[in-house]
């Protein structure tokens, strides 16, 4: 039985015989001298001693301890002492919470009370004391503070020693201040870290500091003594710290002000400013640009502090908490992460039955499942793909490519018994300026439960740039009801918001907007539980020696190009990608179709070298439209289409086409869309700053010209806000397709610069013609003229797709199957998409070989009457510009997405300068302008790279460019009449000012078409052209070509045609009257062909 009260006897004596309390026992002499034995007088110094008979033993005993310096027991009591110290001055340091409870013994209450009578009774004399009296106390000794931490009592204030620690303290205590030994406080330098002992120190100095002044009535003599006990102590701790934090006193430390003094500077010490804590040594450091509201710090305390090289007390969790007391109950708080290193996994690891089917991932890159490999093959059996099984709370502070930096993943053991090693070398911030990696792992069965059945979802992201060149992201996945996928997805960013697309009634895709790179995905079952995260392949930027970019866009009615100069480098061709990541190897018919019609496709044109000019195509699937002026959003409501070569049935109402001059509303989402894919793009390059330059047809009417600029404002002001990149603009240095093609001819192609002295440049098109004149170097006449590639080829095969398959030479299977893709609202488009694909292969195969038949005669006839009427209509303006008829006829510069047809004027297939359908060309034009023959070897010359002339001629540097001549109205070409003013064939439109509607609008001659028709059947007679044939249902009488009944069918096709172009001036397109009648004449034309085959 324990005595605590009694003193202390030797362990191998009986203890005194247990008695009722408060009665005496009866004992002899000899009794007395046998318990004399007994007595441990060779005790511990740090054992107690019980048997001073007062209420105030314990503060006696401590004073008696710093007074004497040779008292027994002093050692034991020191260190007692020296620990409380600490405790108390590191009480806000150490978030220990002390708090401090008034005991005032000269209330009368406890003066009536027995203790206090006691208390009071016993109490030492006044003059044993330090404190002053100046407060109205005249007693010191009648007021007492308690200490506790918690429901645990530390300690007690006391007159002479300041403090006096409690004999016995709980244990529990032992975590928050690791000096406690054995229920008591011990000796606190070795439990100390350098930022502790300094805090100490600071604290120590200043109570001596204050013990050390006059003090009324106090006890000089015990305080020399304790002030020499507190610089003892202060010289035993050490130095500190050198680069000492900045603290100072907390008077509320306590929660009450303790008095008098000096007791109120045993109030703990603080840090001076919030921000002056020391540096965690555990905190997991975060990727660049991530700043997650709350940090998160690596608990290990079995193995960081050999890992680290330092105490446990010396590493610092947060704040001025240190590893040695950090408790996750007191110290654990909402406003970080504590986590210990197995909290950094799953449970569990989960996989899918195959190989690789994460291909957006880097895990496959890490690690290879598989059981075996087949010998022939070489293909794996068994494969498996799996989820990264790590906790995904990380993917707030990790980019994907500093998670892969520190994740290994290997394959530990053999067959059945097979397991996943992930190895994570955390960076924690450390002692220095680097952070310092630690290593952390977990070891994963393979477990066959936990593989994940259902199909692969489709899930893609966009744009795929790097982290913190973007501020809007999209992650594509699929949400169909009826499809059991493996995993899906949680939201993949804080502030992430989504929304959900159908394609069709076959499948429903949600799509998930993102403020932040969504560079790790979390994949969660149907119940929401974690399976992984999915960290994904983001690219890093490739710097350049520039990070500007000047950017060409020849916005066509067919095709889109886009060229690009670097800096101050020569312009060149973009090759853009799409810049989607597909994340998951879902089957490819399914992903495909998915990308390219809801989302982005992964890349523009498979197999194909060079990817632009992209088509000029827009897909809105999934939106519904709510009105026919209804503009849709880029990207979630309407996407650039890129078709498929071996795909081209546009004939569905979500593919929107020409785009350019009809469905003008949706020029916004296409332009956004192709924004913002050049962004992308230059994001990888880390480019800043994006100067764009557009072109636009002279045939735009005031009104077009003005919207399609207000269109490219607007839209580039909104791309600016979701990139970190500059987009400049300025329509001043906007150039018409005209102007910007003749600067690809003078400057971009070699060793014709000269050719400019009596050149024409034509940009075939797809809806325009863009015509410019030169003479000596100089731009005398430009213009555009709505007579372009769909008029000359398009149209003719329009009206005749019975004829198809004969001229392309296809199966009777695939030319219906062509027939049929070709009979819906997309023609144009189908048929260029078509032709993309396939137009090489037909003109050297089908087409050649079918070269000489009838069909294929007639229909090359009237593709060559078609494209001869332009260089009719070039002849007529040479005519009208020049002075002199010995002049020359000008060198013809063809390009433009149009000029492909050439190829298909001769038998061969490949037009060149010495195909004999030039005589045509040139025959017509000569005729038309009434001058002498070009004496050049090769006076028609065709670009090498069709649509790529005009964006790179946008982008020549301004030292360099042409000026643009006011005057950009087409010539008439054939007499008419507009609101009763006539205008003669050899004169440019130019309308009165004070016009505001254009109320009549009449062609009233055909003379210039029917001296074309004549020209052209003369020379194809006279130069013997055997490719084609003359013009067929035509009569050449003198002036006249156009039977009668020909003639007037023609005249009410064209009445017809003038007068849906009546209106506003501002929105009346000026076109040439002879390019007009031309088209019509060519419609009727084609009905005839078609009706005699």
């Amino acid at each position: 039985m324990s005595h605590p009260c009694l003193p202390a006897l030797l362990a191998d004596r009986t203890s005194i015989p247990a008695v009722e309390p408060g009665k005496f026992n009866s004992v002899n002499l000899s009794q007395i001298k046998s318990l004399a034995d007994d007595l441990d007088f060779e005790a511990s110094d740090d054992a107690d001693i019980h048997s001073i008979p007062s209420p105030w033993a314990r503060p006696l005993q401590f004073m008696a301890a710093i007074a004497d310096r040779r008292y027994k027991a002093r050692g034991g009591l020191i260190r007692q002492y020296r620990g409380f110290l600490a405790a108390l001055a590191l009480s806000d340091y150490l978030h220990l919470s002390i708090k401090a409870e008034a005991i005032d013994l000269s209330k009368e209450e406890l003066r009536r009370s027995k203790l206090g009578k006691a208390l009071i009774t016993l109490k030492p004399d006044t003059n044993q004391s330090v404190l002053s009296q100046t407060f109205g106390q005249a007693d010191p000794w009648l007021k007492t503070y308690i200490f506790y931490c918690g429901e645990h009592v530390l300690g007690m204030t006391n007159p002479a020693t300041l403090i006096t620690p409690a004999p016995h303290i709980s244990n529990t205590l032992k975590q928050q201040i690791p000096w406690i030994q054995d229920h008591r406080f011990t000796d606190p330098s070795p439990s100390l870290s350098s930022r502790e002992r300094y805090v100490v120190i600071e604290w120590l100095k200043t109570l001596w500091g204050q013990l050390n002044r006059a003090w009324d009535n106090a006890n000089r003599e015990l305080i020399g003594s304790l002030t020499q006990e507190l610089q003892d102590f202060a010289d035993d701790l050490g130095q500190g710290q050198v680069s000492p934090i900045e603290v100072n006193q907390n008077e509320d430390g306590f929660g009450i002000a303790l008095e008098p003094d000096p007791l109120k500077y045993l109030a703990p010490m603080k840090l001076a400013e919030e921000g002056s804590a020391p540096r965690s040594n555990v905190q997991v450091m975060t990727s660049l640009g991530f700043a997650p509201e709350r940090p998160i710090y690596l608990i290990d305390q079995k193995h960081l502090p050999a890992k680290l090289g330092h105490r446990s007390g010396e590493i610092i969790v947060y704040g001025t908490i240190s590893l040695q007391i950090f408790n996750p109950e007191i110290h654990g708080h909402d406003g970080a992460y504590f986590l210990k290193p197995e909290d950094f996994f799953l449970d569990e690891l989960f996989y899918i039955e195959g190989d690789k089917l994460l291909p957006g991932t880097w895990i496959a890159e890490k690690i290879s499942l598989y059981d075996s490999i087949d010998a022939q093959t070489n293909r794996v059996r068994g494969a498996k793909t799996i989820l990264l099984p790590l906790n995904p709370l990380l993917k707030q502070y990790f980019a994907s490519p500093d998670l892969e930096k520190v994740t290994k993943l290997t394959v530990v053991g053999q067959g059945g018994d097979r397991k996943v090693r992930v190895s994570l070398r955390l960076p924690l911030s450390g002692y220095g300026s680097k952070p310092v990696f630690y290593e952390i792992a977990k070891e994963f069965p393979l477990k066959p439960e936990n593989s994940l059945p259902g199909a692969i979802p489709v899930i893609g992201m966009w744009p795929n740039v790097p982290v913190g060149s973007w501020k809007q992201f999209f992650v594509f996945t699929d949400a169909s009801e009826n499809v059991e996928t493996a995993f899906s997805l949680v939201p993949p960013t804080v502030g992430a918001s989504s929304f959900f697309r159908n394609m069709g009634q076959q499948a429903r895709y949600q799509y998930w907007e993102c403020p932040q790179h969504p560079n790790i995905l979390e994949a969660v079952n149907t119940d929401g539980h974690p399976l992984g995260v999915l960290p994904l392949k983001i690219p890093k930027v490739q710097l350049r020696e520039t990070r500007e970019w000047t950017v060409g866009v020849d916005f066509g009615t067919s095709f889109t190009n886009l060229a690009v100069r670097r800096g101050n480098s020569a312009p060149q061709w973009l090759d853009l990608q799409t810049q989607m990541l597909s994340i998951t190897e879902a089957p490819l018919s399914i992903r495909d179709r998915a990308y390219r019609e809801m989302f982005v496709p992964e890349t523009f044109i498979k197999d194909e070298q060079e990817r632009l000019p992209m088509a000029t195509l827009l897909t809105t699937m999934g939106w519904t439209e709510s009105s026919n002026t209804a503009i849709p959003e880029p990207l979630k409501e309407a996407r650039i289409f890129v078709p498929r070569l071996d795909r081209f049935d546009f004939n569905v109402e979500h593919i929107k086409s020409n785009i350019k001059w009809d469905q003008i509303r949706f020029q916004d989402p296409f332009l956004r869309h192709l924004q913002r894919l050049v962004a992308a793009q230059a994001a990888l390059e880390g480019v800043k700053s994006i100067t764009w330059v557009v072109s636009y047809p002279s045939a735009f009417s005031p009104h077009e010209e003005q919207m399609y600029f207000a269109t490219w404002k607007r839209t580039l002001r909104d791309t600016a806000e979701i990139t970190y990149q500059r987009h400049l603009y300025d329509e001043k240095i906007h150039r018409t397709e005209s102007i910007a093609f003749a600067e690809y001819y003078r400057n971009v192609c070699a060793g014709v610069e000269d050719n400019l002295l009596n050149t024409i440049c034509v940009d075939i098109g797809g809806g325009t013609s863009d015509i410019a004149v030169f003479r000596e170097s100089k731009v005398i006449y430009q213009t555009s003229v709505s007579y372009a590639g769909r008029d000359i080829y398009h149209r003719l095969l329009k009206l005749n797709l019975n004829a198809i398959g004969d001229v392309f030479g296809l199966s009777d299977r695939d030319a219906k199957s062509l027939q049929e893709v070709l009979s819906g609202s997309n023609f144009n488009s189908a048929l260029d998409n078509y032709l993309r694909g396939n137009g090489r292969k037909i003109l050297e195969g089908g087409y050649a070989v079918n070269a000489g038949k009838k069909r294929n005669k007639e229909f090359r006839t009237l593709l060559v009457f078609a494209i001869g009427g332009l260089h009719h209509y070039l002849g007529l303006v040479q005519k009208y510009l020049s002075q002199n008829k010995d002049d020359c006829t000008a060198t013809i510069f063809i390009g433009g997405n149009g000029s492909r047809f050439l190829d298909w004027l001769t038998p061969t297939g490949e037009y060149n300068s010495n195909s004999e359908i030039n005589k045509v060309l040139l025959g017509v034009m000569e005729k038309a302008a009434e001058l002498q023959p070009n004496p050049k070897v090769d006076p028609i010359q065709r670009t090498k790279h069709p649509k790529s002339e005009v964006c790179e001629g946008l982008i020549i540097p301004q030292e360099k460019i042409l000026k643009r001549v006011e005057q950009s109205n087409p010539l008439v070409g054939e007499i008419c009449e507009v609101n009763g003013q006539e205008f003669a064939a050899l004169e440019v439109f130019n309308f009165p000012e004070e016009w505001e509607n254009i109320t009549s609008f009449n062609i009233t001659s055909t003379q210039e078409l029917e001296r074309y028709i004549r020209n052209f059947n003369q020379i194809i007679t006279q130069e013997k052209i055997g490719s084609i044939q003359a013009l067929p249902g035509v009569q050449i009488r003198g002036n006249e070509a156009i039977p009668n009944d020909l003639k007037r069918v023609l005249q009410d096709i064209v009445r017809d045609t003038c007068q849906k172009k009546l209106g506003k001036k501002e929105d009346f397109e000026l076109e040439s009257t002879f390019l007009l009648q031309l088209r019509c004449f060519m419609d009727i034309l084609a009905s005839r062909w078609a009706r005699s085959n």
